[in-house]
């Protein structure tokens, strides 16, 4: 039995919990509540059991703690994650059971891949990466660290994502493109050449508007 944290109490962290209440039809998960430093109370009957600081004292009570990072802001997430692992909390990996996971397939730890999510052969998918609802993730894509890819967008086979980055709703991007650390595909853009690191590339076709 694997007992299970979500680090932040909003929107996301609703949507991790479907998943997680999902999973537990065909694993032994232990779900305590949420996490967040900036809210109290409970949510859709989940306890918000106090701040990340306060997983020392659960550790302490449970033993072994596994968390799921619920915070959309990629940056922001890799804060969290990294005052999670000074705590010694473990990342658990949310995968709905709707999702489709092709052979050959490496996730690393606190990656969600939500409803409907396809991930194809051989494609790797990075630490703390948010695979949103329908999006698809083709054969042999790379993605980095703290990537989001949101509802409905489609990556062509080949294609790797740089560390931070994240493509927004509905977006396509063609195969082989290679996207930087930290760079913004808006909704709806078409990538068909290449987009370098810490841009902002929206459009049909896709072009750079500005760099961060």
């Amino acid at each position: 039995m694997k007992n299970i944290v979500i680090v932040g109490a909003g929107g996301h962290g609703r949507v991790i919990l479907d998943i997680l209440l999902a999973m537990k039809k065909n694993c032994q998960l232990n779900i305590l509540g949420f996490i967040d430093d900036a809210s109290f109370g409970e949510v859709l009957g989940y306890k918000i059991l106090g701040k990340v600081e306060d997983l020392k004292d659960l550790k302490a009570e449970y033993g072994e703690i596994f968390a799921v990072p619920a915070i959309g802001d990629n940056f922001t997430r890799e804060r969290v994650v990294k005052r999670l692992e000074s705590l010694g909390i473990n990342l658990f990996t949310a995968i709905h059971p709707t999702a489709v996971i092709g052979g050959n397939v490496t996730i690393e730890d606190g990656t969600v891949v939500m409803a409907c999510a396809v991930i194809n052969n051989s494609a790797r998918i990075g630490k703390a990466v948010i695979i949103n609802t329908s999006a698809v993730v083709e054969h042999d894509n790379v993605l980095g660290d703290y990537v989001h890819i949101s509802p409905g967008a489609h990556l062509a086979g080949n294609v790797a994502i740089g560390d931070y980055s994240h493509v927004g709703t509905g977006a396509n991007i063609i195969p082989g493109i290679n996207i930087g650390k930290n760079v913004t595909v808006g909704a709806g853009s078409t990538v068909i050449r290449d987009v370098e690191d810490n841009a902002v590339a929206v459009g049909v076709p896709a072009r750079v508007i500005k760099y961060k």
